[in-house]
């Protein structure tokens, strides 16, 4: 029967006290009926040495009845059976305002709360371009101090020119210095090989041994 009442969108605990209030302000109604009858007898004697009324007795009693269900029925608003119920001033089931596991003034929570911040995964160093730097073959020269054949092809490069490559370029390339059977040698105060070598380490280019062919 509890159940069919919950499925029909009763509370059956409402309304069983719904119907304790009923009982408990009628049962006053009847008490305040007969107390009220010796107590305006009483009175009304006390005051005039005469019998009361009937009409006086009857409004007596009438009025006092109807006050006394009004008094019980008020009363038995705050009367919350354990179940928060009424308009008394309680807190009711859900305890204290703010007084819940979260505060009210909380901001909302983070959805990333507890999960592991993203890192990026550490790049390892970019691979360097090999980049061939022929010295010029000497049936070649041209006698203008272009000496340097950047990938082996022309046109040769003069030593300010290969200067501003190397600049431009040395975080991405590894110079491999070659020397063919042609190419101008050691002669001189300062040989185009030693020239080049100074610059890339002057611009701190990566460079490797020099390869001979």
């Amino acid at each position: 029967m509890m159940f069919a009442i919950s499925l029909l969108g009763f509370d059956p605990s409402e309304t069983v006290i719904f119907f304790i209030r009923i009982i408990a302000t009628i049962g006053a109604a009847i008490v305040g009926w007969f107390v009220c009858d010796p107590l305006t007898r009483g009175l009304y004697w006390l005051s005039t040495r005469a019998a009361t009324p009937g009409l006086l007795l009857f409004g007596s009693k009438t009025v006092g009845s109807i006050s006394l269900a009004i008094l019980v029925y008020g009363v038995m608003q705050f009367v919350s059976f354990g179940n928060g119920s009424g308009f008394g001033f309680g807190p009711g089931q859900g305890g204290l305002p703010g007084q819940g596991k979260d505060s009210g003034n909380d901001k909302p929570s983070d959805p990333n709360a507890g999960k592991s911040p993203k890192t990026d995964t550490p790049k390892g160093p970019r691979a360097l371009e090999p980049i061939e730097i022929e010295i010029i073959n000497g049936k070649e020269y041209k006698d203008d101090d272009r000496f340097f054949l950047v990938k082996r092809t022309k046109p040769a490069l003069s030593q300010g020119e290969l200067e501003e490559y190397l600049k431009t370029n040395k975080d991405k390339i590894e110079v491999i210095p070659v020397m063919t059977r042609y190419s101008i040698g050691r002669g001189g105060d300062d040989p185009p090989l030693d020239q080049m070598l100074k610059l890339t380490e002057k611009h701190n280019v990566r460079t490797t041994q020099p390869k001979r062919m």
